[in-house]
């Protein structure tokens, strides 16, 4: 069941809407648009007129479900759309073009916004806006051209975008909110048109005894919005494959690579380029697994001379620690970069001085591994903070594989 419901009552769908038969359903005056009680603008304030809304509808069977979504969706909010577009499938598009945009059709569209307290010239809508869905025939190219249809209508921010779709609208209108719930945005809604056995093949007497038992009602299906954005470039089904992956790792993380030769982070089959300085501290932080590195002990006990020298506090009561963490870490940065070894004094204080820049560092690499990985980079990012605990990885160290294979040779308490 649908979790809410909007009590909508609009005409029952009988296939197309005639002109010259009129439309005897009324609206509640308590919900007549806006329009109706200013000068007949669709944009009852400026505030609201930045907004373009858009109604996007998958009538499934019966075109006349288009005018009643426009209908319903009016009665409910209050004020129409002002884009009108409508998903189908190819094997039913061709008839979906010749009724909604023949005429006799128009005039019906014409009328219903005219009872609706709008003018029809004030909603887009035409050729351009009727989408068929899976029109290449390639196994699951509905599902990709519902997201890229959606995708775009939603992806601009000053656009409001809802989607109406019949109850019999089928896989079209599953895949529709499929793709809402990964394209969509936090105004955007989705709805249910509940047209029961008035969208069948029943004769127009039997149509019109059920349309005076039941009409179509509003549901709104809740939508649970993706938590980050879909690439441009994915299809649903790489989409889909990446999500499943996304979630396994989880549960089961892979291992993390680190190659020195090529300063590349191998995760699986992701190959993560990053740039040199944070490669290094990404592979220090490997070589100290499941130890942290303490940056608080670092930059207030560890000085750089002006020779390059580095020097512990000698009252540090784990002096003997914070040298061989600090040994260490330049014993990695020569084996790494041996063509700028003396570098690495300057590259120690800029990190780890009294003014430490690697927390900005870690916070780089986490964005790298975030972007590369969505949800299932919780397992490799870099976990802790400047304070005592200190920044560590947190995957087990026998996942970690190094090249070439380095670590400390004591590790800090």
């Amino acid at each position: 069941m649908w979790a809410t419901l909007i009590l909508t009552e609009t005409e029952a769908p009988s296939g197309t809407v005639s002109a010259t038969s009129p439309d005897r359903s009324t609206i509640d005056p308590a919900h007549r648009i806006s329009k109706v009680e200013s000068d007949g603008s669709n944009h009852p304030s400026m505030a609201e007129s930045r907004t373009n809304r858009v109604l996007v509808v998958a009538p499934g069977e019966t075109p006349a479900v288009v005018h009643e979504a426009v209908t319903a969706v009016a009665a409910n909010d209050r004020i129409c759309c002002d884009e009108l577009h409508v998903l189908t499938s190819s094997d039913r598009a061709e008839r979906l073009r010749a009724v909604l945009l023949k005429s006799g059709t128009a005039s019906a569209l014409a009328d219903r916004c005219r009872r609706l307290g709008i003018a029809k010239a004030d909603i887009l809508f035409g050729q351009r806006t009727i989408h068929t869905l899976g029109g290449s025939g390639t196994p699951g190219s509905i599902a990709d051209d519902a997201l890229r249809t959606l995708g775009k209508l939603c992806g601009d921010s000053m656009t409001e975008v809802t989607v109406v779709v019949s109850s019999d609208a089928g896989v079209v209108g599953i895949l529709a909110h499929s793709a809402l719930q990964l394209v969509g945005g936090h105004r955007d809604r989705f709805f249910v048109l509940d047209v029961g056995p008035m969208a069948g093949d029943a004769t127009k007497p039997h149509r019109r005894r059920a349309g005076r038992r039941s009409r179509p009602a509003l549901y709104e299906v809740q939508t649970i919005l993706a938590e980050r954005p879909v690439p441009p470039i994915q299809s649903y089904s790489e989409l889909a494959a990446s999500r499943r992956v996304a979630r396994r790792r989880l549960s089961q993380p892979g291992a993390l690579l680190m190659d020195g030769r090529r300063r590349a982070v191998e995760i699986d089959d992701v190959v993560l380029a990053v740039p040199r300085l944070q490669f290094f501290w990404l592979f220090c932080l490997g070589t100290l697994a499941p130890k942290a590195l303490p940056l608080r002990a670092l930059c207030g006990n560890v000085n750089v001379g002006t020779d390059g020298s580095i020097a512990v506090a000698s009252k540090h009561p784990q002096r003997a620690d914070l040298e061989v963490v600090a040994r260490h870490l330049g014993r990695v940065f020569a084996v790494l970069f041996p063509e700028v070894a003396d570098e690495f004094p300057s590259v120690f204080r800029r990190a780890c001085g009294p003014s430490p820049g690697l927390p900005s560092v870690i916070a780089k690499l986490n964005a790298h591994l975030k972007r590369a990985l969505g949800g299932g980079a919780e397992p490799y990012l870099i976990a802790g903070g400047r304070g005592a605990g200190g920044y560590r990885l947190t995957l087990p160290p026998a996942q970690i594989e190094l090249v070439p294979h380095l670590r400390v040779a004591q590790a800090p308490r």
